[in-house]
């Protein structure tokens, strides 16, 4: 179990990206180092408790080693260590609220302690992101060039893969590629059909386009080796 520092820890030179519904794993980059560099996260992640509010306080009379808290002799004062906790705490609530858009504010206003408002944001991300990840896949496999640059489309390319990144779920470089090759073969070349379209042709032994009213006396190689000057 972690301890909690004496005296209560500030945020100081803190003011990371405001928290949206599509930066989340970015946002945690930010605030995490914050809270273990201060020994705080123990805070958010429920590993230093809150302490007691009061302790017992018996008489100079009494050994404290033995008596119980339903003795008569024995009174309760406040405890100094919940005091500094809740301190405490309450300055991490204070810097995760200053962090979020105003639309999720308003859904951590019910919780008073910075681990019920933390508890709160992974529940809530982990359902978006899924969510999130299988739209950002669908629209990785229907992304087409179109009539767009190549620059434009490599944008939108790595916009959705930055998406992923973002939202937890990245995807490898080889995945990449292999996403990136499948939008691009999706739509083809501009001229691509005319040369297809030759290709053919010849297969079916006839010559391109611009010799299809010449008939097929097979290659110039074939000619050179069984014909003979005269």
């Amino acid at each position: 179990m972690t301890t909690q520092t004496s005296t209560p820890v500030t945020f100081t030179n803190f003011n990371p990206v405001k928290l949206t519904m599509d930066n989340f794993p970015l946002w945690l980059t930010q605030i995490v180092p914050h809270l273990k560099g201060g020994n705080l996260h123990g805070y958010v992640d429920g590993s230093i408790p809150c302490p007691p509010p009061t302790i017992p306080t018996p008489s100079k009379d009494v050994d404290f080693a033995l008596t119980t808290t339903n003795d008569a002799d024995v009174s309760t004062s406040p405890n100094p260590a919940y005091q500094i906790w809740q301190m405490q705490d309450q300055i991490i609530l204070g810097a995760i609220n200053s962090t979020l858009s105003e639309k999720l504010l308003i859904h951590v206003t019910r919780y008073f302690t910075s681990r019920q408002a933390w508890v709160a944001l992974e529940k809530m991300f982990n359902s978006q992101s899924r969510s999130r990840t299988m739209q950002v896949h669908l629209q990785l496999s229907t992304l087409k060039k179109g009539s767009s640059s190549i620059s434009d489309y490599y944008h939108r390319f790595q916009t959705l893969i930055d998406i992923l990144v973002s939202v937890g779920h990245p995807i490898d470089e080889l995945e990449q590629q292999g996403a990136n090759f499948a939008a691009r073969s999706s739509h083809p070349h501009r001229g691509s059909r005319g040369r297809n379209s030759n290709s053919t042709n010849f297969s079916n032994g006839r010559g391109s386009s611009s010799n299809s009213h010449k008939p097929y006396r097979g290659s110039a190689f074939e000619e050179g080796a069984t014909s003979r000057p005269e």
